[in-house]
């Protein structure tokens, strides 16, 4: 039996032990594991816990990896007030959990604050990386979020952004977000004016707001234009989804965003229009692009598979270095003391 010591892992430490590049590589071997049939899901998809007169909501997601011999269920509170932002930022609201799946012990918890914008940016990257126009230079991203923002870094890795455009409502925000990138990344971006200008003309676009309700229209995209989706709501019109090659990072997962459950109990989008999901692609490229003019979107609702592949990562490169809190002393058998 594999002896794996219970850890605790920080996000001060997990922003030490990964990169951008480790994160995006973990990603797409997450979606070949899925391509490979090696993940297994909760049921449901996402359980939420909203208690009666409370702001925070409660989510919970679970899946396994068999390839590596891992449980997981990322746990989450989400509550937007500025208090529980203020608290979120500096105290513990996210973590994955780490179970060996076949004896169902818990070996790690992993904070997630950092590692889950970090995940979410690297598997818009690989869907980047199979998915647009290959040469791509130029790039657009509408929010100013910390989404958006680990989501350019990630796409810095696997396309040279010689010209970067960005549109927020904001634009106080915008601006600092702007100058941020141009330091950090040290590449041309340009603070759009509007959301048209921002995604017109150009070949990538990533959209990741919290809109409540559609923004970008059909006609504002480009001929072979890659529209990554990630928003919380619905961002782009339905013409959008009816008219291009509809993409899913899981279509089943996807299924659990709001804005295409309701699209699709309407019968306004066919439950049947996921043209592949990024596992089919990645696994075979065959199930991608066909061509240069051909426009794509993919509608991202987040795969917690990839969340607990990197979490895994994250607690071998802690043991490995020796970092980590380690609790093992704290359980009660290591005094020889019966569980029960």
């Amino acid at each position: 039996m594999i002896k794996r010591p219970f850890t605790y892992i920080s996000n001060a430490l997990v922003k030490r032990l990964i990169t951008v590049e480790d994160s995006i590589n973990i990603a797409e071997q997450t979606l070949r594991d899925h391509y490979a049939g090696d993940i297994a899901w909760s049921s449901p998809r996402l359980t939420t816990l909203e208690p009666p007169g409370c702001s925070t909501s409660f989510k919970f997601k679970g899946g396994s990896n068999r390839r590596l011999g891992i449980a997981g269920f990322r746990l989450f509170s989400d509550n937007r007030t500025d208090a529980a932002i203020a608290i979120a930022g500096s105290r513990p609201t996210k973590h994955v959990l780490l179970s060996d799946y076949t004896t169902g012990e818990v070996f790690a918890i992993v904070d997630e604050h950092w590692s889950h914008a970090l995940r979410t940016g690297a598997c818009a990257a690989v869907a980047a990386k199979h998915l647009m126009v290959p040469g791509t230079t130029e790039a657009a991203v509408v929010g100013t979020g910390y989404m958006a923002y680990c989501s350019i870094r990630a796409l810095n890795s696997v396309m040279r952004i010689d010209r970067l455009k960005v549109w927020s409502r904001d634009s106080e925000r915008l601006e600092s977000f702007v100058r941020r990138i141009r330091h950090e990344l040290g590449i041309t971006v340009e603070a759009a004016p509007s959301a048209e200008q921002c995604v017109a003309n150009m070949r990538v676009v990533i959209t990741v707001t919290n809109a409540p309700s559609p923004f970008l229209k059909r006609e504002w995209f480009a001929p072979g234009v890659f529209i990554y989706a990630m928003g919380n709501h619905q961002e782009v019109d339905l013409a959008t989804y009816l008219s291009m090659t509809f993409f899913a990072d899981e279509r089943e997962q996807v299924k659990v965003c709001p804005d295409i459950s309701a699209l699709m109990q309407s019968g306004a989008l066919p439950t049947d229009h996921v043209q592949a999901d990024l596992g089919e692609v990645v696994g075979d490229p065959r199930n991608g692009r066909t061509s240069l003019d051909e426009q794509i979107i993919v509608r991202s609702q987040g795969l917690a598979s990839q969340d607990i592949a990197q979490a895994y990562w994250i607690y071998n490169k802690a043991l490995e270095s020796g970092s980590g809190a380690n609790l093992e002393p704290y359980l009660v058998e290591q005094a020889g003391a019966p569980l029960f």
